[in-house]
């Protein structure tokens, strides 16, 4: 390494790629004897990651993203585990509170029924803006028990 006065008076090096080793070339290493262990690297460990997949059949649990009015009070969220569909009776945790599903929409596009990992907008009958906030769940019919 040298050291040279750059512009401005700020003293900056220079390094020689040939004599320093990056952390980062560990990082993408895809195998173990390239990252100077015997464990493997970070790639190969998500790689082998068994991702579990979501529950169709389990109770509805779905995560208020966020709320707003139009013509009722719509609610975002992402369903976890479960189907959400029109006419269901819901929870909404931790309030405790029960009301029915007028209408859901998967992607903007209304639908009967939303599986687990679609991106939902449910419109909540009797619900007012207050009574749903951010960080609320929506659990089917019986309330959350996780």
């Amino acid at each position: 390494m040298s050291e040279r006065s750059g512009g401005g008076g700020v003293a900056t090096k220079e390094c020689d790629s040939t004599t320093t080793n990056p952390p980062s070339r560990f990082l993408f290493a895809r195998r173990s004897n390239e990252n100077n262990t015997g464990q493997g690297t970070l790639l190969t460990l998500l790689d082998e990651l068994n991702m579990m997949g979501r529950d169709r059949d389990a109770a509805l649990r779905l995560p208020i993203l966020d709320r707003y009015v139009d013509r009722g009070t719509i609610a975002m969220g992402k369903v976890e585990s479960g189907t959400v569909m029109r006419g269901q009776k819901i929870t909404v945790m931790p309030t405790r509170e029960t009301y029915k599903i007028e209408a859901v929409w998967a992607n903007e596009t209304p639908v009967m029924r939303a599986a687990p990992g679609e991106n939902v907008l449910i419109k909540i009958a009797g619900a007012g803006v207050e009574n749903i906030q951010k960080g609320f769940v929506v659990c089917g019919g019986e309330p959350c028990r996780r």
